[in-house]
Order: structure tokens, then sequence, then C-alpha cells
């Protein structure tokens, strides 16, 4: 009866597992619905723990069928504002083009005559392909003893864990991508302290070549934005009400301010790199997502602990778009 009820869960929870998941992970107060299902979480994977064994692998179809929508069906909003998002099958490939410049020369000419031939430069690009990969392993004890518990942790971690990796490969992407070189795109600081005279160099770079213009940086720098002189008086009353309980705010001088915290990390290092801020004109490129996650698992008696290797999760991106990007780094 038991493993019915499981598999019914599963196959027809409208997202609701990731959300129980995610109220028991941060110890949120469930509804009598999500009381249900976790009760037969809970009694589902005590079971597993008692027994040392899942022949049928329901725990893998389980954290698959309750993080693969949330990864690849559900908006991701940051990267979604930043690309054009798909999924292709495992063995597929794609390419893109790079948007032209209008390199179109116009000449003085008499009527009926001819003039030098000009051309669009039409460049293709592939894919940066990354694949990335979490093997750990869960107690025979902790399934026994905490249950539901254990399987929303395993699950919440793992699909925290993988997104911030993606976010952290795409955003050290576009760190190289733009250099010194890019003498339009890339603003060097005069000092450490970030300046307004610096933040509006770089928000005039994207507010003329885009129509949805924002900036990403760490709050720290959010923070410091909201008290540069004069933005308050700005502020609809919601955003007055935001700066003073985080002293953050969403929008300075016509561009969006999306501030990442520093305590957001991949292997424990911060998602995005310090001392440097982000602007964004509009999209940039193609994100896109290549097969499917998935999950083994193997019951180790002697150590009493199930050996988990979830893998399968792979994207690639390309910068269609890289004139809609701008570098402000602090020295």
């Amino acid at each position: 009866m038991l493993k019915n009820e499981i598999a019914s869960i599963v196959e027809d929870y409208d997202n609701k597992v990731y959300h129980v998941a995610s109220k028991a992970r941060y110890n949120k107060t469930l509804n009598s619905e999500e009381k249900e299902i976790s009760q037969v979480v809970n009694a589902w994977a005590k079971g597993i723990g008692e027994r040392g064994s899942d022949p049928e692998h329901e725990l893998a179809a389980f954290v698959i069928k309750t993080i693969e929508p949330v990864i690849y069906d559900y908006p991701d909003a940051l990267l979604d504002e930043l690309f054009d998002r798909g999924t292709i099958d495992e063995f597929d490939d794609i390419q893109g083009l790079i948007d032209p410049k209008n390199t179109l020369i116009v000449h003085d000419a008499a009527k009926g005559g001819n003039v030098p031939k000009s051309y669009i430069d039409y460049k293709e690009m592939k894919p940066m392909w990354q694949h990335k990969q979490v093997e750990t392993e869960v107690r025979y004890t902790e399934l026994r003893k905490n249950g539901f518990k254990t399987v929303s942790n395993l699950t919440m971690f793992a699909e925290e864990a993988l997104k911030n990796a993606m976010f952290r490969s795409v955003f050290d992407a576009i760190d190289s991508l733009i250099t010194a070189a890019n003498t339009e795109q890339y603003i060097g600081a005069a000092g450490a302290v970030l300046t307004q005279a610096d933040l509006n160099a770089l928000i005039l770079y994207i507010i003329e070549r885009g129509v949805n213009p924002f900036v990403v940086c760490r709050s720290a720098y959010a923070q410091q934005i909201a008290n540069m002189a004069g933005q308050t008086s700005f502020m609809s009353n919601d955003m007055k009400d935001n700066y003073n309980r985080y002293g953050l705010i969403n929008f300075y001088n016509g561009a969006r301010i999306a501030h990442i915290p520093s305590a957001v990390k991949v292997n424990d290092i911060p998602a995005l790199p310090d001392k440097k801020l982000f602007g964004f004109a509009d999209k940039i490129g193609t994100l896109d997502m290549r097969g499917a996650l998935r999950m083994y698992e193997d019951f180790n008696n002697k150590s009493e602990v199930v050996e988990i290797k979830l893998t399968g999760f792979e994207f690639g991106y390309m910068f269609t778009k890289p004139e809609n990007i701008s570098k402000l780094v602090l020295v």
C-alpha cells in the first residue's frame, strides 16, 4: 500500500513534493495536505533505512521527479533575464549565430553608377558545454531517525548545489569575456570604493543599448548604491519600506539592481565574483539544458549507507550578443 501511495505522490504531485520538501528544510508549518504527504514519505523513507534496500530504485525516482522540474521547467528569474532558454536531448547539439553588426558602407554615387560592395559578417558559434555531478551518501540511521526530513534535505541541497554551480559557471564565463581590451564595456574604477561616477558609467552603457537594463552585484554593493545621495527621494513607499528594512534598492538611474548574497556559495566559494558589478542591456545569448538528470543508488550494508550519484546535469551557453554586457571592476 505504501509503495502505491509513493508512486501516486511522485506521478501526480504538481510540484507539491518540492514545496513540502522546501518547507521541511526550513522548518515551516505544513497544511493538512502537506502533512499527509510528509507522513507517507516519512514512513517510506524510514522503511528504506530499516531494510537497507530499495530494489526498484524508488529513492532515486523520488529525488529526480522532485527536483528535475524545478531545474529544467521552472523559471530561474535572473538567468531567464539573461538568456533565451531551451532543452535538447542528451546526444544532440546546437549552434548559434552571433548578432551581426551593421557593416554596410554608404558611398556618394552618380545616378545609375556603381559603388564598392560592403558585406555583413555572419559568424556561427557553438555552446560551451559543462557537465556537473554530485556524489554523496546517506546513513541508514539518518533515514530511520529523520525519514522525510533526511530525504527533503538531500533533495533541496542537491537542487541548490546544481543551480548555484550553473550560476557561478555562467558568471565566470561572463567575467572572462569582458576584459580591459573591451574598452567600452570594461570600466576600471578609480579605487576600491564604489562611486556614483563609476556606477553611472556602467549604467549609461547599458541604457543606451537596451530596453531592459539591469545590474547584477553582491548585496554589499547594492547597499552602497542604496546609500548614494538622493536615491530615497525617487522611491515609492514600498521601495522605501524595503530600503528601511534591508538597506537595499531595486532601481538606480533607470536600471534594475539584482543583488546576490555572498552567502550563496558553490563549494564554499561565493556564487558571484567579488569587486565586480555586471551590467546587462538585455539578453546576451542562449542557455540550454541537455539530457536529463540521473541518480544512481548503491546500498552498502557493510557501512550501512546509501551511496548516491547524481549526474546528467549538463548545460551549454552561447554569448550571441556580447555587446549587451558591461563590467565595472573595483581595484
